[in-house]
């Protein structure tokens, strides 16, 4: 197959060129219309079930709704954990998914579980809401000012004259607004009224969501009615007050009836401060297929339009907050400098060492088919450009080089004569790519962050390396038989170092085995010192340098004594400041003690109660309603004056009075007590949790803050199955151990592989200690200069895996090649060493240089400064390595072979 090639590419040149020339151009196409994005997502989108119970304490909710929702919860596929959070008449659950592919199967199943649990769902709770929280999804936030200060056209016009014309855009999924006035009706429930009727909160409730019917008769008002005042009302709150509110005979009166209506045009129900100023934000959110660039591209065209036709009313100022698609392009765009700045000092290195101006156009060549056709590939696959994943393309863009350089000494200068160097760089090519794999399995931030790295790292290297002996049995001129020219300075200079190198090489053949234990020796040391200092993981903080604990337990009371320990032996020490736990935030709330058999009798739940107190107290939303002009807010509340004590709070309806009962008041069924609950109560995986923050109080790092908090509480004593754990804190032995298992597993599939493509076990184990050897000494040279285990670094030594076992398997299937052919394994290995010392260099030099103009770029690419160094790294200890240890480790081991043969 392999001569057929050769051949096919020597006769059809016209054919591999018209290949490549399409290539590039699709290239070039599929790259204008790749979507800029963010630097990949590092967390998987979430499904929040909300549930809103006003009135109720927390400790109620978590115990009779939280708790169950869990439960029933319990068991999504796709799922791999639970939090809630609940407070004062809210629940929140957070349902985290391993994968983003599964998100719409774990809402239908979610969906449907929902369903199941109205069997136990307060018949005055509203159902739970399902929403998906995708950090990645909100493509622009924008604040909304005005220079007259009237809030209320401020929020009418961000939402009727710029968000409302935002949502036809393509694309654009939700917004969502916070700040400035509302329109607010108000609607005062009169209990003594709603008594007589036989009527409820629940009622009026269900009148206003219900909204206008024309079918149903309103019953006059009542003599005794005749005489109470209602003002004239006008717009939504007339249509409000005319709401049917349905009499349990079946008969329906008018809400004013029952309820005071009035029209408040100065509402806040939240503040937004821009500038020290009230103002309106909005949050742009996209839909889950569309590209964020193009959205955020035609919202930016929206809004020059916009200003350029003079639609924005004069005072009215809109600011962008965020701008991260602008940053995002401006970092895109220093990373394709410093790939382009890369591609040239490429060609520059490969010209001075190779000395050929048609070898560096091929170089060229290959390297531009490489990167195209992975953004061909792109395009076809619907990936985005972002920071990471171009970086990749340019920190390999000399590596990319790696294949073509090898061969264009290697070649052949006779057609058929090609299995040697095309073994090679078919074991290279594959490799590389399989080295990459392990990352992938490593799961959690590290795999979602260089998941399409790896595609479009992978995808260039193999590409590269298949294209490259295509173009160049194809034009090259020495493979084809021509002559071939060198600058005499670069000529003269390699020759030099060659003959240098083979004196030297000559002394290291002579005496294998004394600089074998040499250099064995100075690894070990290099080991040693390095892994001698071991230092913690770095942790995450918020940013005030506060580090946390969390204890997670059985029983909430519990759990608050023992964070109430856990923070006492914190701040014992002088070592700590402001050290607090989630539980110990409390506050003063008025708690109803239901009796729960009177309760039963008359139908009456915590629900029911707890929303009749918060309609007393602070009121509750009740839906909302909309005319030709505005959009109105409605929120029922009591009189101030039905509310300020208890005694009034006990006279609070519950139930009207029926034929057969009397009404119903809050006194009757429960008694209320003023208690300090706590603000929030944290759930994990069906089990109540606490956070402990403390601030080391001293200027150190954070890996010595955490070994600080880790060393505090080592001894700290826990109940029985209660657990302590560091979430923003991973363990030095963690990390070794998954370094360890990374590493091996990567090593493991370089064998085997080797194995497979050379037939030979003693060519497996030669490249995969060579492999081992040079990840060894580079991971203790970073760790001297104070480089700590990192995912970054780990995927650096992956790539070095990969690049060092392609240059010795070079070395191997040349030996191989030229095995039995007369001279003395002595002189065979000279010789190869001699053949492989320029495109060693090449390679090298080609790939540091390649990958340099990186490390000045800023953005989501300085993610893979670690990268780099740990590449550069490798590349220049490998090289000694290459061309002095490993012909020494082959002669070792053939002598060791045939001795145990003889």
């Amino acid at each position: 197959m392999l001569p057929a090639a050769a051949r096919l590419s020597s006769r059809r040149r016209f054919l591999i060129a018209l290949v490549t020339l399409t290539i590039l151009l699709s290239g070039f196409l599929a790259f204008g219309r790749l979507p800029v994005d963010l630097r990949p997502a590092q967390e998987t989108p979430r499904l929040r079930v909300t549930v809103s119970l006003p009135g109720v304490t927390a400790p109620v909710i978590e115990e009779k709704i939280t708790r169950r929702l869990e439960q029933a919860l319990t068991g999504i596929a796709g799922v791999t954990g639970i939090e809630s959070v609940t407070t004062s008449g809210n629940a929140v659950i957070d349902l985290s998914l391993r994968h983003r592919r599964e998100i719409m199967s774990a809402q239908q199943d979610l969906t449907a579980r929902l369903e199941r649990v109205k069997s136990f769902w307060p018949a005055a709770a509203e159902p739970p809401r399902v929403s998906v929280i995708d950090a990645s999804s909100v493509v622009e936030e924008f604040a909304v000012t005005s220079r007259d200060g009237d809030l209320l056209a401020l929020r009418d016009w961000a939402r009727d004259g710029f968000a409302a014309k935002l949502r036809e855009l393509a694309g654009v999924a939700t917004i969502e607004m916070h700040g400035g006035a509302v329109r607010e009706i108000l609607v005062q429930p009169d209990q003594r009224r709603l008594a007589g009727y036989g009527l409820s909160f629940g009622d009026l409730l269900q009148a206003i969501q219900k909204g206008p019917e024309t079918n149903v008769p309103i019953r006059r008002p009542s003599a005794r009615g005749r005489g109470r005042h209602v003002p004239m009302l006008s717009g939504g709150a007339a249509a409000v007050a005319a709401l049917p509110v349905m009499l349990p005979d079946g008969e329906a009166v008018a809400l004013s009836e029952v309820a005071a209506i009035a029209l408040n045009e100065d509402a806040q129900p939240d503040h937004f401060l821009f500038e020290g100023g009230e103002a309106v934000k909005l949050t742009v959110y996209r839909q889950p297929s569309a590209a964020a660039s193009d959205v955020s591209e035609r919202i930016q065209s929206h809004l020059e339009w916009m200003r350029a036709n003079r639609l924005i009313p004069e005072g009215i100022g809109i600011h962008p907050l965020s701008g991260r698609f602008t940053q995002a392009r401006h970092a895109l765009r220093q990373v394709a400098l410093a790939l382009t700045a890369g591609f040239v000092l490429v060609l520059c290195v490969a010209y001075l060492l190779l000395g050929s101006a048609r070898r560096c156009v091929i170089l060229g060549v290959v390297i531009a088919v490489s990167l195209q056709a992975v953004f061909v590939a792109m395009a076809l696959s619907r990936l985005t450009l972002d920071g990471i994943t171009l970086g990749g393309l340019a920190l390999g863009v000399g590596l990319f080089a790696g294949g073509a350089l090898m061969l264009f000494d290697s070649a052949p200068r006779a057609v058929g004569d090609t299995a040697i160097s095309y073994r090679s760089v078919i074991a290279a090519a594959l490799v590389l790519p399989a080295m990459l794999l392990p990352i992938l399995f490593t799961g959690g931030e590290s795999a979602r962050l260089f998941r399409e790295f790896v595609f479009a790292f992978g995808g260039a290297w193999l590409i590269s390396a298949l294209i490259a002996p295509w173009l160049i049995l194809a034009f090259d001129k020495r493979t084809r038989g021509g002559s071939f020219a060198r600058h005499a300075f670069v000529g003269h200079a390699i020759t030099s170092l060659r003959h240098s190198y083979a004196r030297g090489l000559s002394a290291v053949l002579r005496r294998p085995v004394l600089v074998l234990t040499i250099a064995l020796l100075v690894s070990a040391v290099l080991v040693t010192a390095a892994y001698s200092q071991v230092k913690p993981a770095v942790g995450t903080s918020d940013g005030t340098g506060a580090v946390m604990v969390r204890i997670q337990g059985l029983d909430v009371e519990r759990l608050t004594a023992v964070a109430d320990e856990a923070a006492q032996r914190l701040r014992s020490t002088t070592e700590w400041r402001d050290v607090r736990h989630s539980l110990q935030a409390l506050h003063l709330e008025p708690h109803l003690r239901l009796d729960e058999n009177r309760a039963r009798e008359l139908g009456i739940d915590d629900v029911d109660a707890g929303r009749a107190l918060a309609i007393a107290l602070t009121g509750i939303p009740a839906g909302e309603l909309r005319d030709a002009e505005h959009r109105y807010d409605i929120r029922l509340r009591l009189p101030p004056e039905e509310s300020g004590s208890d005694v009034t709070l006990g006279r609070l309806l519950l139930l009207g009075e029926l034929k057969d009962r009397p009404a119903v008041h809050l006194r009757d069924v429960a008694v209320i007590e003023t208690v300090s609950a706590p603000e929030q109560i944290r759930r994990r995986d069906g089990m109540p949790v606490v956070e402990i923050t403390a601030v080391p109080a001293g200027n150190i790092a954070p890996e010595q803050a955490w070994a600080r908090l880790r060393e505090t509480l080592r001894d700290f004593k826990l109940p029985a199955g209660y657990r302590l754990s560091y979430p923003a804190y991973t363990s030095p032995d963690e990390m070794w151990s998954r370094a360890f298992t990374l590493f091996g597993f990567a090593l493991l599939i370089l064998f085997v592989a080797q194995i497979l493509l050379h037939r030979s076990l003693r060519a497996a184990i030669l490249i995969t200690f060579s492999a081992f050897l040079t990840l060894v000494v580079t991971g203790a040279v970073l760790r001297i200069f104070g480089m700590t285990l990192s995912p970054p670094l780990w995927l650096g030594g992956l790539i070095l895996i990969g690049v060092t076992a392609g240059q010795t398997s070079q070395f191997v299937a040349s030996a191989a090649g030229r095995s039995g052919q007369g001279p003395s394994r002595r002189q065979m290995l000279r010789r190869i060493a001699a053949d492989q010392f320029r495109p060693s260099l090449a390679v090298t030099f080609a790939a540091l240089s390649g990958m340099m103009p990186l490390l000045f770029t800023a953005g989501a690419a300085s993610v893979l400064h670690p990268v780099i160094i740990a590449v550069a790294t490798g590349l220049l200890l490998s090289l000694p390595m290459n061309l002095f240890l490993f012909p020494a480790l082959y002669l070792f081991l053939e002598r060791k072979e045939q001795s145990r043969g003889t």
